[in-house]
């Protein structure tokens, strides 16, 4: 199945940045479907299929995530966090999760937003995790 339009704009939103991992990362997303998505009522979790032969990022430790952007949504009260997770390289799964909130039943119009609006925190720690300046 395709990713929803929450989905990618969050993914598109953490992939920003000049960074080369980022920017493997970001090719990722070109044919990227979602092998299964579960709702638990306050969130989801996505677990991602990139294509054959997609080039993994040189990211040297097997799994990282991150997750520095929120989602502003009508109808829920508080915002919207997200988690990537990378594996070997590659997009493995988005989770989404609300604050004491249920998880809307549409979400069609909505804002994604940097928890804070300089990344280098963010960025930096994921440069770190992998070794990488």
């Amino acid at each position: 199945m395709y990713p929803t339009a929450l989905e990618l704009a969050v993914l598109e939103k953490l992939l920003q940045g000049n960074h080369p991992i980022l920017s493997a990362l970001r090719a990722q997303l070109q044919g990227l479907l979602v092998k299964e998505r579960e709702y638990s009522g306050v969130g989801f979790f996505s677990e991602l299929a990139v294509l054959a032969g997609a080039l993994p990022a040189a990211v040297p430790l097997e799994t990282i995530s991150f997750g520095d952007v929120i989602a502003i949504v009508d109808g829920v009260d508080n915002d919207i966090g997200f988690l990537l997770t990378i594996k070997h390289g590659l997009l493995h799964d988005l989770e989404g999760y609300t604050f004491n909130d249920p998880w809307p039943d549409d979400i069609i119009e909505f804002e994604i937003k940097y928890i804070n609006s300089d990344r280098s925190s963010e960025l930096n720690m994921i440069c770190v995790a992998c070794q990488l300046t």
